[in-house]
């Protein structure tokens, strides 16, 4: 890492990325203008029609993408999925009303996929499809969510704790 060197790609143009996946074919950025794509290493980029949106995370694995974005008119935050690397999308699946943040950040084990937006948790067992409400332990305002191997690791902002339980949705 002490040897790495950095270039400055020609864009995506228009604002910040909120967030880059790597694909097998291409590079994408989530900006506030939906997604741009690269196939050669961000020398180029074109803007995709994946979303109609604020795109704030994309997550990939297996050829399975998955998409958080907010339509700020609309005051909601939303996800599609496409398992054959952004040929075909689902339609939107309803996340959350919410305002917009570049905060919702998806996280996956397996079918079972987490997104953070404003404070709150949702979990899909079914790849972004449907969403439901996480619980969350009494009182703790979360500072940082990760899982694995259907384990869910959380520590609290407001105190030193980490809680540590065991997801029961396995599919």
């Amino acid at each position: 890492y002490t040897q790495a060197q950095w270039s400055r790609t020609n864009g995506p143009w228009g604002g910040y990325a909120f967030c880059l996946e790597q694909t097998s074919t291409a590079l994408l950025a989530g900006t506030a203008d939906g997604i741009y794509s690269s196939v050669n290493q961000g020398q180029t980029w074109q803007r995709t029609n994946f979303v109609n949106g604020i795109c704030s995370d994309i997550l990939y694995f297996n050829d399975t993408l998955i998409v958080a974005y907010s339509v700020p008119s609309e005051d909601t935050t939303l996800s599609i999925t496409s398992f054959d690397n952004g040929i075909t999308w689902s339609s939107p699946s309803f996340i959350s009303v919410s305002s917009f943040t570049t905060r919702n950040k998806l996280h996956h084990s397996g079918n079972n996929i987490i997104i953070e937006s404003n404070y709150k948790y949702y979990i899909s067992i079914d790849f972004g499809t449907t969403w439901f409400t996480m619980p969350i332990p009494y009182g703790v305002s979360i500072y940082y969510i990760d899982f694995s191997e259907n384990y869910l690791l959380m520590s609290a902002l407001d105190s030193t704790l980490t809680h540590f339980g065991h997801l029961i949705c396995d599919q």
